[in-house]
């Protein structure tokens, strides 16, 4: 953007529009440095469907519009020179909109992997007949209670001749017996009991 001002720097050649750029760059890498380290380690939030900025094209266009209506017999490097940064604004709109696209199909095979990683947790931490907390379960959420010094009480379900039922009516009578059971409890000592029943 500092660019835009060379043309009226032409009658000083020991001014830069450098002179102008260098400091403000500098000062905004210090200012975004300075707000990373107030940040700590935030979670990067998720992205939103942003439109494209059009304020440095806009500065672009201030420049190539300076550029044109500069006086002096190089017009045919003027317009070659506006025409140029037309071309790269072209070029960089469309490869922004297909990162845009890219970004958009990462974000949804991301949220994919999630789900299926919670699935993955879910079944890790859950019997699969009856979807209560298995024993994984148990023992995470106790040595949790446990390094939290929380108060807490364990209850102890146990079903007498479990055995005799899977044997006399069979596997799938002793199941559905379960489900019964679990059904009838609250979560916490549905965990416990198919734990222990199990």
């Amino acid at each position: 953007m500092a660019g835009g001002l060379s043309p009226f720097l032409t009658d000083h050649p020991a001014l830069s529009s450098s002179f102008v750029a260098i400091p403000i760059g500098a000062l905004a890498m210090t200012l975004a440095a300075n707000q990373q380290l107030r940040g700590g380690e935030r979670r990067p939030e998720p992205r939103t469907n942003r439109r494209i900025s059009v304020v440095p094209y806009m500065a672009v266009a201030a420049m190539d519009a300076l550029l044109l209506t500069a006086g002096g017999d190089d017009t045919a490097v003027r317009i070659s020179t506006v025409l140029l940064t037309v071309l790269v604004m072209t070029r960089q709109v469309h490869a922004l909109r297909e990162n845009r696209r890219l970004l958009g199909t990462v974000d949804a095979n991301l949220g994919q992997l999630r789900e299926y990683q919670d699935q993955l947790t879910y079944q890790a931490t859950h019997d699969p007949l009856t979807g209560v907390g298995n024993r994984a379960l148990f023992e995470e959420t106790v040595a949790e209670l446990i390094a939290t010094r929380a108060r807490f009480h364990v209850v102890l379900l146990d079903m007498d001749d479990f055995k005799s039922v899977n044997d006399r009516l069979g596997h799938q009578t002793g199941d559905a017996l379960l489900m019964v059971v679990s059904r009838r409890h609250s979560p916490t000592a549905a965990a416990v009991g198919s734990t222990a029943g199990r």
